[in-house]
């Protein structure tokens, strides 16, 4: 009886893998919608998509709009139909057709790739789908995704806003006047930007920015930040998770809620606290008045600054003060009268100033 059982079971079990290869046979070699046109006297560009990964591409050689498109799956073929139009230099492309269903209903690939004239606008939508733009240059660049990832390189556009509510975003050399970068649910990792300000928040992920020339300002709710390279003033701000800089020239404030402050080489005025964590500079040199504050942890700053050309004003709730080689209580104001004044309060732990030299 036993025997009979597992017989059946395995009849049962050889059945549904056959039927599965067989139903994923046709899904794949199906074409449910397809598109490949060209369009010219383009100057804009926008593109809403569903569940397709659009890839675009400006280049030099070309005085046209040109894309490609193709949706394979287990659809009828017409269940879906690329749809453009276009209304005066604008060229509009969106997807038409029943919304996606989960189950016996599968698409097993769908792509949506354009080639572009340099200079050209473009705004890209897209709802379940990656979006990959390149060497874009148009007066705005304008890549979003609902649910999905973003990639972007070699970008040049005064006005560029890349935003996914749920996926990553990764970019490398991107140039304009105001540059923007927004992730709901996902990392930002960014390389060679800049820009006169850059403005850049995740809700849920951590943040990685290297080589930045800009005004820069980001926040991470949920995630660290770490930052190499930057040229400007900047504001870093994170609500859960550490902040790590090293090799800025600019003014930086800098506040974490909940983990540690680590900067080297860090060249400017300086506004940092730290929650829950301590605040650690090594070759940090200071051009204008700092403030420093540590809730629950201490603070130790290598300085390349002559001590002697510098104010201090020091307290400590709980935990010891020292400057060079002198040391204090609670409190500790040391004047030298010189214009630049270093302000450090913690509220457990203690407070170390030395210079870059001694603390080697």
């Amino acid at each position: 009886m036993k025997n009979i059982k597992y017989l059946l079971w395995v009849i049962t079990l050889v059945f549904c893998v056959l039927t599965f290869y067989s139903f994923s046979s046709q899904a794949q070699g199906s074409v449910v919608a397809q598109i490949d046109t060209s369009y010219a006297g383009i100057k804009n560009v926008e593109i809403k998509a569903r569940f397709c990964r659009v890839e675009i591409g400006a280049v030099d050689n070309t005085d046209k709009v040109s894309f490609f498109g193709e949706i394979t799956g287990n659809y009828s073929k017409g269940a879906y139909k690329f749809m453009h139009q276009k209304v005066g230099n604008t060229l509009k492309v969106w997807l038409d057709g029943k919304s996606f269903k989960i189950g016996f209903s599968i698409i097993s690939k769908s792509k949506l790739m354009f080639k572009i004239p340099k200079g050209t606008n473009v705004v890209v939508q897209n709802t379940s789908g990656s979006v990959y733009g390149v060497g874009l240059n148009g007066a705005i660049t304008h890549l979003a995704a609902n649910s999905g990832s973003i990639k972007a390189a070699n970008i040049n556009s005064p006005k560029v806003y890349i935003k996914t509510s749920s996926g990553s975003i990764k970019t490398e050399n991107i140039s304009g006047k105001n540059i923007e970068f927004k992730s709901s649910s996902g990392s930002i990792r960014a390389e060679n930007v800049s820009g006169q300000t850059l403005i850049a928040q995740s809700s849920s992920g951590g943040q990685r920015w290297a080589n930045i020339t800009a005004e820069f300002t980001t926040q991470a709710n949920s995630g660290g930040i770490r930052v190499t390279g930057v040229k400007g003033n900047t504001s870093l701000r994170t609500s859960s998770g550490s902040i790590k800089v090293s090799n800025l020239a600019g003014n930086l404030k800098a506040k974490a809620s909940s983990g540690g402050v680590l900067l080297k080489n860090v060249q400017g005025a300086l506004n940092v606290r730290a929650s829950s964590g301590s605040i650690k500079g090594d070759e940090i040199l200071l051009t204008g008045n700092s403030d420093f504050e540590s809730r629950s942890g201490g603070i130790r700053m290598k300085l390349k600054n002559d001590l002697k050309k510098l104010d201090f004003d020091l307290r400590a709730s709980s935990g010891s003060l020292r400057i060079g080689g002198q040391r204090s209580g609670k409190r500790f104001v040391l004047r030298n009268g010189n214009r630049i004044l270093v302000t450090g309060i913690s509220r457990s732990g203690s407070q170390r100033y030395v210079s870059f030299d001694e603390g080697k």
